[in-house]
């Protein structure tokens, strides 16, 4: 088995290079959570350059935080992903 996301498998470990615990959620679980938030991102409005906007619109301010928190969930499932895959290939090593 292959990691999807990863190449560094230094990112599994904490800092007393202790492999963090294997996430609760199944393979499938994760991979659904992550094809709708990647979904949602999709959905969100293109943003205009922030100076095209005038200084009553909080929608650019909204719009950017939505994308970088998104952005940032997606990246913890991507993780959680190879988390996953990572315990199952060490599992089928065994």
């Amino acid at each position: 088995m292959k990691l999807r996301y990863h190449s560094d498998f230094s990112s599994f470990y904490d800092g007393e290079k202790k492999l963090y615990p294997e996430p609760k959620e199944t393979l499938e679980e994760l991979e659904t959570k992550l094809i709708v938030a990647c979904e949602k991102l999709n959905s969100l409005p293109k943003t205009k350059p922030a100076s095209e906007y005038s200084d009553d619109e909080d929608i650019f301010l909204d719009l950017s935080v939505a994308k970088f928190n998104l952005c940032n969930f997606i990246e913890n499932l991507e993780w959680k992903i190879d988390l996953k895959l990572f315990y199952a290939e060490s599992f089928l090593s065994d």
